[in-house]
């Protein structure tokens, strides 16, 4: 671990930050967490849009913030946003070859019960939550 990182704020401490409606704490999470969405889009989309669906990500995951639960580990929490909406992206360009099923996103998305992902027909987030213009 570097020494900037042994200096900075955990992840708890922002999201409890922008739970407590610090708008700028969340930036804190964008630069932490930039590269790591950055490189589950880019394996998934054009280089031209990987800025603009890691924007659309990070939007999912402050909207979704307050259904995070803090015994999950941040950054894996947010990669699974991240594939989640990268899985939505390919089934709405059609790059998919069928639409996959709830069942079978976690297989394709090499998820472990440790993400604590839904069992087929759950949705991760409540609908009005978890829609965006990227998937």
């Amino acid at each position: 671990m570097n020494e900037k990182r042994l200096n900075e704020p955990s992840d708890a401490a922002i999201i409890a930050r922008v739970l407590n409606e610090d708008m700028n704490a969340f930036e804190i999470i964008v630069r932490r967490y930039d590269r790591l969405v950055s490189d589950i889009v880019s394996k998934h989309t054009a280089r031209a849009q990987v800025a603009d669906v890691a924007q659309e990500i990070f939007i999912q995951a402050y909207k979704s913030l307050p259904y995070y639960r803090l015994n999950m580990s941040f950054p894996k929490w947010l990669a699974k946003i991240a594939a989640m909406s990268c899985v939505k992206l390919m089934e709405a360009a059609g790059t998919a070859e069928q639409p996959i099923a709830p069942a079978n996103r976690a297989v394709l998305l090499g998820a472990r019960n440790t993400l604590n992902l839904p069992v087929a027909g759950e949705e991760i987030y409540p609908s009005s939550v978890y829609h965006s213009s990227a998937c």
